[in-house]
């Protein structure tokens, strides 16, 4: 298995609800990040040894512009990968203050219960059958109740504005 994530064989898709709205529905990350020098917890593009890190993004659904649903898919696998990418992006995924800030954990006054990311598919070849096994795990409650909360939120602000 280590040797698949190692060749980028594995398939993997990650969900995440992020801050506003990216103005492409689609696109590829390609950012080399690395251990930041100043902040050995936070991972960014400002290090002395960067590595290749490239992310493929999707919008799914949008919450008018306060937010997004996007489906990832990393093509490397690097520590904080997707959190530093979508944050680069000027989009950090909601809850995340580390790379999004204080801004990131309240949404039209929603609060933001934690860091919106979920791992929902991971494919991989067995290493001694060789069998294509594939799982994949549907959002949690927490983010589906989230995800319910702004489209309500959204539906309220159409009814007013109508």
């Amino acid at each position: 298995l280590s040797r698949q994530f190692k060749q980028h064989a594995i398939s993997r898709v990650y969900e995440a609800l992020v801050w506003q709205v990216p103005k492409k529905g689609h696109g590829v990350i390609e950012l080399a990040i690395g251990r930041e020098a100043r902040e050995r917890k936070k991972f960014s593009s400002r290090t002395a040894r960067p590595k290749e890190a490239v992310t493929e993004y999707a919008v799914h659904r949008r919450f008018g512009k306060a937010a997004a649903h996007l489906l990832l898919y990393p093509r490397t696998g690097r520590t904080h990968q997707l959190r530093v990418h979508l944050a680069s992006l000027g989009h950090p995924i909601l809850g995340d203050p580390t790379y999004g800030g204080r801004k990131v954990c309240s949404v039209d006054g929603v609060n933001v219960p934690r860091v919106m990311l979920h791992a929902r598919t991971l494919g991989f070849r067995h290493p001694v059958t060789g069998e294509v096994c594939h799982y994949e795990r549907p959002s949690p409650p927490d983010m589906d109740g989230f995800m319910r909360e702004l489209e309500a939120r959204v539906d309220q602000k159409r009814a007013g504005g109508a």
